[in-house]
């Protein structure tokens, strides 16, 4: 947890991403509900951050319009996924002096909900057919099921990589197809609840 100078919690904000103009980079800034977790890169983590994914997004109500159902069970799995993932990359790579932490924030608007986790490593997520013998590798698919999805490398200064989710996947909040590009590159963390 990061503190301000008077002892109080401060959320640390979603590194930008360096594909969007500089007006656009403040996104976070247009939900109007967030939290943010930082976790230490554990298998503890996973199962912490669905349990405050849960917790979250049974306070916040967000529920898909859509399919009137709420988003917490939907939110937990894309969390989990997301987190796990996190943490294997992190711990994949000898740290010195020490572990950099996994960051998890959750933004919702009542309808909508958007997973962002962060880390310190480069490597890409990359979504992939497992065999049906394989006991991973089916994280990725899962959250592409359930959400719009993407990531960007976060830029100099703040370093690894930002992995996002938008929930529900529904059509509707799908960027539009003249920005299909745009969104590949920087992998659609442009989106705001100002549809």
């Amino acid at each position: 947890m990061n503190f301000g100078p008077e002892g109080a919690p401060v959320m640390v904000r979603i590194p930008p991403d360096p594909a969007l103009p500089p007006e656009r980079r403040n996104w976070q800034a247009t939900w109007p509900w967030q939290d943010y977790l930082e976790l230490t890169a554990v298998d503890e983590a996973v199962p912490s951050a669905r349990y405050h994914a849960r917790l979250v997004m049974r306070e916040w109500g967000v529920r898909s319009l859509l399919h009137q159902t709420e988003l917490a069970d939907d939110v937990e799995q894309v969390t989990a996924e997301l987190v796990a993932n996190a943490v294997a990359a992190t711990r994949a790579i000898a740290w010195a002096p020490k572990q950099p932490p996994v960051r998890l924030w959750l933004l919702g608007n009542g309808n909508l909900a958007m997973v962002v986790v962060g880390d310190a490593t480069t490597a890409a997520p990359i979504l992939r057919q497992p065999n049906s013998d394989d006991e991973s590798g089916r994280g990725l698919l899962l959250v592409d099921a359930l959400a719009h999805w993407g990531y960007y490398l976060a830029p100099r200064g703040y370093g690894g990589k930002v992995v996002h989710a938008l929930l529900p996947k529904i059509e509707a909040n799908r960027p539009p197809a003249a920005e299909a590009e745009q969104r590949a590159k920087s992998s659609g963390s442009e989106w705001s609840t100002e549809q």
